[in-house]
């Protein structure tokens, strides 16, 4: 599994979305890096990390995950998520959960797919397999984005659509499948007792507003963040935002 670590401290792990690889945390990266040690992984199949087996499941690269992590020593550390990134975590978080210090769900959801969520996934993996990649980047990325703000990132998004464009069909399929096939893991935001963060967009399309506002009474009322006018990708469009936020909620948690 590829991965790049900066700084020193307590290991905060930056786990990626769907069709994307460790680049989209550079600026949260960077950042967090004054303080901590943090590892930013490519997840099989994604940026630098081969897929070495199609048929996965989320608890099975929620093992690699936990392997990799053995592997560097790492007993303990605080995880974040984005979308797909989050599903993982929540499936660490069912195995592992002495491993975490705690972890944050980024655009991401703890609900099982709807049945027309799983007919959405259905048709994008047979549009992919009959049109390729690059056809399916050029609908998917703006769609990640609040309408409003399409201009004022579109170099942002001009780099995500040439990261989704070069994900392997293979390993679209397979995270398309194990997301399609997860289970729900909501209780495990009221079973784990260490800190949660969760930040969500309000106008995101890939997870709906209420399931986010639900998730929030869930958790402490001052670890929920809804950032207005923002859609899939909060780390872009309010950056600073979300950064601070997230400075503030480890600080108080003493991570």
């Amino acid at each position: 599994m590829h991965y790049e670590v900066s700084g020193s401290g307590t290991p905060i792990v930056l786990i990626h979305g769907f069709c994307e690889t460790s680049f989209i945390w550079k600026d949260l990266e960077k950042e967090l890096s004054e303080n901590y040690q943090v590892i930013s992984i490519d997840l099989p199949g994604f940026g630098q990390s081969p897929l070495n087996n199609s048929d996965l499941t989320l608890d099975t690269v929620a093992t690699l995950l936990h392997d990799f992590l053995k592997q560097q020593e790492i007993s303990n550390c605080f995880m974040i998520g984005h979308s797909l990134g989050g599903y993982i975590i929540m499936s660490f978080a069912e195995k592992y959960s002495d491993m975490l210090l705690g972890f944050g769900l980024f655009h991401s959801t703890t609900y099982a797919d709807s049945e027309e969520k799983k007919a959405i996934r259905k048709k994008g993996i047979e549009h992919v397999i009959h049109h390729g990649m690059e056809a399916f980047s050029k609908g998917f990325v703006p769609n990640l984005f609040h309408k409003a703000n399409h201009s004022k990132f579109s170099e942002e998004m001009k780099i995500l659509n040439k990261m989704a464009a070069i994900t392997p069909i293979a390993t679209f399929v397979a995270y398309s499948l194990a997301m399609k096939n997860r289970n729900d893991t909501t209780k495990v935001l009221s079973s784990f007792k260490k800190p949660i963060f969760i930040i969500a967009g309000e106008n995101d399309n890939a997870i709906p507003l209420f399931q986010s506002e639900q998730m929030f009474s869930i958790i402490d009322e001052e670890n929920a963040l809804l950032l207005s006018e923002t859609g899939h990708m909060g780390f872009i469009e309010k950056k600073e935002e979300s950064s601070t936020f997230i400075h503030s909620f480890l600080k108080n948690n003493k991570i």
